[in-house]
């Protein structure tokens, strides 16, 4: 089943690169598979987008958390 839905976010985003519901998915897939190189540059991708197109809205608490999250695992790796 992760395989799967790797294979189908990863279509997604190669589609549409503005998914942002999919970079965030796939980043919760790739951390749950310990793959943190991948789930790091999907995060990014996430907090990159703008909240127009669905990325975290500046000032809100799960942007703060991305964020964190992000600079957390950059330094793990």
């Amino acid at each position: 089943r992760q395989l799967q839905a790797s294979a189908a976010f990863n279509r997604a985003v190669a589609l549409n690169p503005r998914l942002a519901r999919a970079h965030l998915e796939l980043f919760h897939l790739y951390t749950s598979l310990n793959l943190l190189d991948l789930a790091v540059a999907h995060l990014r991708a996430y907090c990159e987008l703008p909240a127009r197109w669905g990325g975290p809205r500046r000032g809100d608490p799960h942007e703060e958390a991305a964020r964190a999250e992000l600079a957390r695992m950059t330094d793990v790796l």
